[in-house]
């Protein structure tokens, strides 16, 4: 897709459709337009923008039930444009305030290599209808920001602008602080470091007030980003890393990052270099026999986890094992919390690679051997991406048989639109900071699927699916690779049952993926598990409380509001789980872990950013 136009709308059912007329007159078509509308639109917006979706392929829905506000209306239509592959992605009022008639001045500019358009009312060829107040806001505004950001825009506070993928990826991956109309401006000085222009526009009928409470939010933010700018940094601070500027796919590759620092105190990657995980109560398995060799040869390193069942020791050539009285004497908070005997010791593991400045941790089990295809990945990954819906399941892009990850709620299994997938939509890359392998011969499915259908399974080769943000699927811990930004949500709940502590990480790291800006790639089967004995009816009661509670999880984190923005991941953890406990769903004990992680995965970043 050349071009995807976000436009949120509230109320506009009597201009919405005119407004879309005028939009696809000036699109190709392959264009789409994203109309975003979520609960503060009283009147029948959505089942105008709904009915002309069915007419017109070129329409696309994007419902919003959270009601968040204007900036998660925007962003939730950067994201969908971006999902659906958009090369380009143009945002604009909903209100016919913007001229859609002016879109092509946009397209030229992305057409002559500019990674960011910013319409502009106050330039020659540009205009303003509008009252008298607005028009002295919009200008002192503008020249208050340049004058104290250091910008040199003529407007700094219009909202009709267009970006390159990559530009508007950085948005997304930076986050904004203000919660009204500022974070155009906050936009603006992110776009300020890459290749920017001005492009004429008239801009008409805007209200004859702001609010009180969008001035305020306006100048707080306005006050917190001249101070971060000129405020020298305190003592043993890291330096301040400036915006990426459009980083080539072959460059990101293996690499860590620009955004790293996570919040966790530090601002250059600790290292480029491959670290397994696995946990094991067993000396070294074929399977890990195979892992080691195939890590050695791509000059990785792994980290093997014990626990109370043992083994004394695992005689594997590169392997560092942590046998259970090692563990104790870790420098990590989390050493003395986690229970003995749970698989959620592996956070351990997960601690030592990220101190050890790995650049990718790839985390399995000690049953699953790669095949011929398992290879190490890169961050940035080809996929195709599939349709936005609730649940997703994304085996069945890889079989037409009968077949469903564990954790996905029982009531989906048979319902054809969580399966669906065109195998021919065309592929994109993809930032992905967290991908997931498919297992053949024993996938990795629940006790039902065991009890009823179970029989050696063998997925189909085929394209990588990326899952955008807004869709779930649960996700495991047998061939899983992670990228620095996503460490903090590599954490293992302990007080869940054995079957439920990688599902239900899953879905918390899926909520915060999303205020990213990213979303999940799964890829076709990339190992073959040859499974550890299993009483199948006691796995099927540990996986109980799933199956009664999957469907309540994804709506309380649904429900929640997060801060976008890499800076805000550890954060976004934590309130995941704070809001799981209040509901229910954990006991109050699971909290003094997850700060305890928190803790320590913050400190073994820096450790790793020192010894770099």
């Amino acid at each position: 897709m050349r071009l995807g136009v976000a436009i949120p709308l509230a109320n506009e059912e009597g201009t919405v459709g005119e407004l879309l007329d005028r939009v696809l007159f000036q699109l190709g078509g392959e264009d789409r337009v994203f109309c975003v509308t979520d609960r503060a639109s009283k009147d029948r917006t959505r089942d105008r923008v709904e009915e002309r979706s069915g007419r017109d392929p070129r329409v696309v829905s994007v419902w919003a039930p959270e009601n968040r506000g204007v900036v998660d209306a925007y962003f939730r239509g950067y994201r969908a444009a971006l999902a659906a592959g958009a090369r380009w992605v143009l945002e604009m009022d909903g209100g016919l305030s913007h001229l859609p008639e002016e879109i092509p001045h946009f397209v030229r500019a992305m057409e002559n290599g500019f990674d960011y358009a910013g319409g502009c009312r106050f330039m020659p060829g540009g205009g303003y209808s509008g009252p008298w107040s607005r028009y002295l806001i919009s200008r002192g505004g503008g020249f208050l920001a340049n004058l104290l950001l250091g910008t040199h825009m003529r407007d700094m506070t219009g909202g009709y602008e267009c970006f390159r993928r990559e530009a508007l990826e950085a948005v997304l991956a930076a986050g904004v602080r203000s919660r009204a109309h500022f974070f155009q401006t906050e936009i603006k000085l992110l776009m300020h470091s890459w290749k920017w222009t001005e492009v004429p526009i008239h801009y008409k009928n805007p209200s004859k007030s702001v609010g009180r409470a969008s001035l305020g939010d306006a100048f707080r933010n306005l006050w917190r980003l001249a101070r971060d700018r000129h405020a020298p940094p305190a003592a043993g601070a890291p330096p301040r890393v400036p915006v990426a500027r459009r980083p080539s796919p072959s460059a990101s590759e293996g690499q860590p990052h620009p955004s790293l620092a996570l919040g966790l105190g530090h601002a250059e990657a600790p290292g480029t270099g491959l670290v397994g995980v696995l946990t094991t109560i067993q000396r070294p398995t074929a399977c890990a026999e195979e892992l080691g060799r195939r890590l050695a040869a791509a000059g990785a390193g792994l980290v093997v986890v014990g626990d109370r069942k043992g083994p004394d020791r695992f005689d594997l050539p590169g392997a560092e094992f942590v046998p259970l009285a090692r563990q104790k004497e870790l420098p990590f908070r989390l050493a003395g919390l986690l229970p003995v005997g749970h698989y959620a010791r592996k956070n351990l593991g997960y601690l030592l690679a990220v101190r050890g400045g790995a650049g990718c941790v790839y985390e399995t089990d000690d049953d699953n051997a790669p095949n011929a295809h398992w290879a190490p990945r890169a961050v940035v990954t080809r996929a195709q991406p599939v349709a936005p819906r609730v649940w997703m399941n994304a085996y069945r892009a890889f079989t037409g048989e009968n077949i469903w990850p564990r954790g996905l709620p029982l009531d989906r299994v048979t319902d054809p639109a969580c399966g669906a997938h065109d195998p021919v939509t065309p592929e994109a890359e993809f930032h992905a900071p967290i991908q997931q392998g498919l297992a053949d011969h024993a996938p990795d499915v629940d006790a039902v699927w065991r009890l009823v259908l179970d029989r050696p399974f063998h997925f189909r080769r085929g394209p990588s699916v990326w899952l955008p943000p807004g869709t779930w699927c649960p996700f495991n811990s047998q061939t899983t690779w992670w990228w620095p930004e996503a460490y903090p949500l590599l954490y293992l709940p302990s007080f869940c049952s054995f079957r439920m502590t990688d599902i239900w990480r899953s879905f918390v790291a899926q909520r915060c993926l999303w205020e990213l800006g990213h979303g999940l790639v799964f890829h076709a089967p990339e190992v073959v598990q040859d499974r550890n004995p299993h009483n199948l009816v006691r796995d099927f009661k540990d996986e109980v409380p799933g199956y009664l509670g999957n469907d309540g999880i994804v709506a309380r984190l649904s429900d929640l509001s997060l801060r976008p923005g890499a800076g805000a991941v550890a954060d976004n953890l934590v309130r995941c789980y704070e809001a799981l406990t209040a509901a229910g769903y954990f006991p109050a004990d699971e909290l003094p872990l997850v700060r305890g992680w928190v803790e320590d995965v913050g400190a073994a970043a820096t450790a790793a950013a020192r010894a770099a």
